[in-house]
């Protein structure tokens, strides 16, 4: 039996380091997070030890009102930067794998490459449903935990950012009355809803939600640099394909974009409308899907620290071995919190929309 030569410290980290990104990036979330209190998912580190402890994230609101001039004192007149602090809990994630033939390794790193693949693939799908969990969760509930009165309180204290489908003066104080409103012709997602959910956004009557920073891509406004302030819309993949066969988007397209390949018409890529960027998550329509005539999907709509991505411990790759040595096991644990960040019952940074999502 080959014994298996143990990887120095500092490899390991950067071994780990560069799995975590893979899993993360897997997600389909990682372009949208940042410590920057600017990001869609805002994450947190903070050093903690034992499940159930709480991390708080900061929250940021708009300043609104003029600014001071000419001979304006600022001093003793200052805005309050509205902020707050939205509690975390944090809890142990992970999994593992078992190798056979251990013969066939020599180092550590070898043993962790063969349990990669499977851990990355696993662990990207459950940070990628806990993010989708988060984002439709009502109240700090997950929505299929939630009682029609919770799912009613959570519509009446969001009610300047809850919208469904097409028409603004669909509003009502009964989630399922609001869902039933909507019908397969006129309620699947369109460039006009997108259009129509930045509107709210933007004048949303209580707290303001502020745009988030990404990298700039082609279809913004931007000036060239690397960073622009956007909003960012993720949507399921029914809503997608419908957003991609909407006849006003595909006419604004065809005029506006160059012509070719790279045309968004021919590409599976994000969308730009307005500088909100439509990201496709297709797990949105798995999870997230209201089964009815038609079915139904919610979108959401986000501006920065949607999310709260709370980290007590970096994820740990750890070896082990039992059979005599013969069977080696690869395993990861990581210690974080994900939700939706809230601020006195109301959802902090994004606006939640519901379409007509019918079967393709």
């Amino acid at each position: 039996m080959a014994n298996i030569e143990l990887a120095a410290p500092n490899r390991k980290k950067v071994w780990t380091a560069k799995r975590y990104d893979e899993y993360v990036r897997a997600s389909g979330f990682k372009p949208f997070m940042g410590r920057d209190d600017n990001k869609v998912i805002h994450l947190r580190y903070e050093l903690r030890n034992e499940r159930g402890d709480q991390i708080n994230i900061p929250l940021f609101a708009r300043l609104r009102g003029e600014p001071k001039r000419g001979a304006q004192v600022i001093e003793g007149n200052e805005q309050g930067m509205a902020n707050y602090h939205f509690p975390i809990s944090i809890d142990w994630v992970g999994e593992g794998v078992a190798v056979s033939n251990a013969d066939q390794f020599r180092t550590e790193i070898d043993l962790l490459e063969a349990g990669r693949a499977g851990l990355v693939s696993f662990m990207g799908a459950v940070t990628r449903n806990d993010i989708i969990d988060a984002l439709n969760s009502k109240g700090g509930k997950k929505f299929g935990d939630a009682t029609p009165a919770e799912l009613n309180a959570w519509l009446a204290a969001n009610g300047d950012r809850v919208l469904f489908g097409s028409n603004p003066g669909s509003m009502t104080q009964n989630f399922a009355a609001g869902v039933a409103l909507l019908t397969a012709d006129n309620d699947k997602l369109t460039a006009e809803i997108v259009r129509r959910a930045r509107f709210s956004a933007r004048n949303s009557t209580g707290r303001l939600i502020r745009p988030a920073v990404v990298e700039e891509r082609a279809g913004m406004s931007g000036t060239g640099g690397a960073l622009v302030e956007c909003f960012v819309m993720f949507v399921g993949a029914r809503s997608f394909y419908h957003l991609k066969h909407d006849p006003t988007l595909k006419e604004d397209l065809r005029h506006a974009m160059e012509r070719g390949a790279s045309n968004p018409l021919f590409q599976p890529d994000d969308l730009m409308i307005d500088n909100v960027v439509v990201r496709e998550i297709p797990e949105i329509s798995e999870r997230c899907l209201i089964g009815g005539t038609p079915d139904v999907e919610p979108y959401f709509f986000c501006g920065a620290q949607a999310v709260g991505y709370a980290i007590g411990q970096d994820p740990k790759f750890t070896t082990g071995e039992r059979d005599y040595g013969y069977i080696r096991s690869v395993a990861v644990r990581e210690l974080r919190g994900i939700a939706k960040t809230l601020f006195n019952g109301v959802d902090h940074g994004l606006v939640t929309g519901y379409v007509a999502a019918p079967s393709l």
